[in-house]
């Protein structure tokens, strides 16, 4: 086996949370993964304008209303009846008894599998050949992105995407799910995709910059100019597909930096600065809301204590909303709901040892509750498709969890825990769409 891969993992997220694990084997049937060979893609670099900077009002950090909490009631691994059952798909390693308890430098290699939420059909459908991760199912279900480092019948690594230890950098890849074939996206080294909602393109990151990917090889289009002293570290597609909002950190990798946030059109046109978030010590995430007039950006104003806050910015105005702040933990998982009209995140609070789901409205009020039990933070998560249960993993557990998958229900707080014997990645679940994949 090989070992992950210690650049790859610093350039995708700041931590590798692992699950717990212990030994035992699961029964898993595999799909063949033939290579194909993708015809490599044309760079078309975009001409980049110089951005239109909207006048930001005053920035204050003074955050609205906090939720008002709801009685807690005190969770305890049990299914919620008549629920329905939902495909997930994630990245794991399965455990062995060469991999100890809560699994840290362990030599491993992740796989993609899916499972139902009740933990039953669990299969194995892409057999990493190092840290298979990522996992993004296409609209239509036929395909599955996924990042992965492996050599490569079409491509051929230089030197420099080598690493450490002579591995391959990571880079997308496409299985085929009604051909059972896997061809990588492209020559670049794609990370982080997003599909666009037809299910044709993929917006990705690439060499510091966001590039549109075409499946039928045309492009790449390159369209954003990051600057040089600067780094980009989160990115969203609007709904419709036509827009791209990211976070620019600047200077990169300093502490305070800048968070400078952007608005551009799909092919590198229409830049504008929409807000600035001064001196934030982490980027967290952001997601454009369902109706495309603002997104959510979550940031962390303190590294010691891991203080959060979460905003709202308006995609046309630039208006500057703090909506929340959390002296914890730095929100895992924010999530829009299908309404528009709030938003899902979980916090955690080391001092308890406490997991807080939150679901709040635009004013930061709404209703919370705690999963307790549980001996670690949450690290990797999403909604399942109706949005009434949340598939997560932990960063560490006790001894007994086994690691895996749980499942909690929104409304009243009951988590079972559906998979054991697997450590999960950090990036390593989502949900499927509209494809049973068999």
């Amino acid at each position: 086996m090989k070992r992950i891969n210690i650049l790859t993992v610093i350039a995708l997220v700041s931590v590798l949370g692992l699950a717990a694990c212990d030994a035992q084997t699961a029964t898993t049937s595999v799909v063949p993964t033939p290579l194909s060979v993708t015809p490599t893609a044309t760079s078309q670099p975009t001409s980049m304008q110089t951005p239109t900077t909207i006048a930001s009002p005053t920035f204050t950090q003074t955050p609205r209303p906090t939720p008002v909490e709801r009685p807690v009631t005190t969770p305890f691994p049990a299914p919620t009846s008549g629920s329905a059952i939902w495909q997930i798909v994630f990245s794991a390693c399965p455990c062995t008894p060469t991999l100890a308890s809560y699994c840290p430098g362990e030599q491993c290699t992740a796989s993609i599998y899916t499972v139902n939420s009740d933990g039953t059909d669990l299969r194995q459908v892409v057999e990493g050949k190092s840290y298979a991760h990522s996992p993004s199912p296409s609209p239509d279900g036929r395909y599955l992105a996924f990042e992965d480092e492996r050599e490569d019948v079409s491509i051929t690594p230089t030197p420099e995407e080598r690493g450490h230890g002579g591995l391959v950098y990571p880079r997308t890849y496409l299985f085929d799910l009604t051909t059972g074939e896997i061809m990588p996206l492209g020559a670049k080294r794609f990370a982080r995709c997003q599909w666009f909602p037809d299910g044709t393109r993929l917006a990705c990151y690439a060499e510091g910059d966001i590039y549109v990917v075409s499946l039928g090889g045309a492009g790449p289009i390159r369209v954003t100019s990051v600057a040089q002293e600067a780094q980009l570290c989160a990115f969203d597609l609007s709904p419709d597909g036509e827009r791209i909002v990211y976070v620019e950190e600047n200077p990169a990798l300093s502490e305070p930096r800048d968070l400078n946030i952007y608005r551009v059109d799909v092919n590198g046109t229409g830049l504008l600065q929409l807000a600035t978030l001064p001196d934030v010590r982490y980027c967290g995430s952001v997601q454009w809301s369902p109706n495309g007039e603002e997104v959510f950006v979550a940031a962390s104003y303190d590294s010691e204590v891991s203080a959060s806050d979460l905003f709202l910015i308006e995609t046309e105005e630039g208006e500057v909303h703090p909506i929340f702040h959390s002296n914890h933990n730095i929100f895992t998982t924010p999530r829009w709901l299908a309404d528009g009209q709030h938003i899902f995140f979980v916090e955690y609070d080391r001092e308890r040892d406490a997991n807080a789901f939150y679901i709040v409205d635009r004013n930061g009020v709404g209703r919370t509750f705690e999963i307790t039990g549980l001996g670690s933070s949450i690290f990797a998560g999403d909604l399942l498709q109706d949005q009434t249960q949340f598939v997560f993993a932990l960063m560490f557990g006790n001894e007994a969890d086994r690691g895996g998958l749980y499942v909690a229900d929104l409304e009243t707080g009951y988590w079972a825990h559906v998979l054991t014997d697997y450590q999960v990645s950090f990036d390593g679940i989502a949900t499927l769409v509209s494809s049973d994949w068999r």
